[in-house]
């Protein structure tokens, strides 16, 4: 995790082993952020706004995203722009740690996606409507029993 180039913030960077399409990233990381979200509640909806890349498929001739690389001697200068351990402190040598990251090989996506969010779509995320039994622990998910509508259902409904 690197901490903001503001300060304010944090960034998750993942590393691949090799090019991975930006689709399945996309999938990993919504479905990290929507994990975030349900267990902790401290995560607002815009992170989903900040999420590299931003599209699954590149525009044709285009560059993709452009991003700020951490490090930068300013920002760092101010202990910003770094990357921090799990108690949120700055990493002695960050060279040193880039170094040792394992990237993740892509046959290890559809792993951690099922981890994260079994077989629900990563953008399934619960924030409200809290029910009253769970008030204490908001991160426990109520139970959805399947309804099944009965009777004749129209072919074709016109929402007017």
């Amino acid at each position: 995790m690197e901490i903001s180039r503001s300060g304010s913030g944090a960034h998750l960077w993942l590393f691949f082993a090799n090019a991975t399409p930006a689709r399945d990233v996309r999938r990993l990381g919504a479905a990290l952020i929507s994990a975030t979200c349900a267990r902790t509640r401290q995560l607002a909806l815009k992170s989903y706004d900040r999420l590299f890349p931003n599209q699954d498929t590149m525009p044709k001739g285009g560059f993709g995203n452009l991003i700020a690389l951490p490090l930068q001697k300013e920002p760092r200068d101010l202990g910003r722009s770094v990357f921090v351990d799990a108690n949120l402190q700055q990493l002695p040598d960050q060279w040193a740690f880039l170094e040792n990251i394992e990237p993740i090989p892509q046959s290890r996506i559809e792993t951690a996606l099922t981890k994260l969010v079994g077989d629900r779509h990563p953008l399934d995320i619960a924030y409200a409507d809290v029910p009253e039994e769970n008030a204490d622990a908001p991160w426990v998910r109520s139970a959805k029993p399947d309804v099944k509508l009965n009777g004749i259902m129209p072919k074709v409904s016109t929402p007017t």
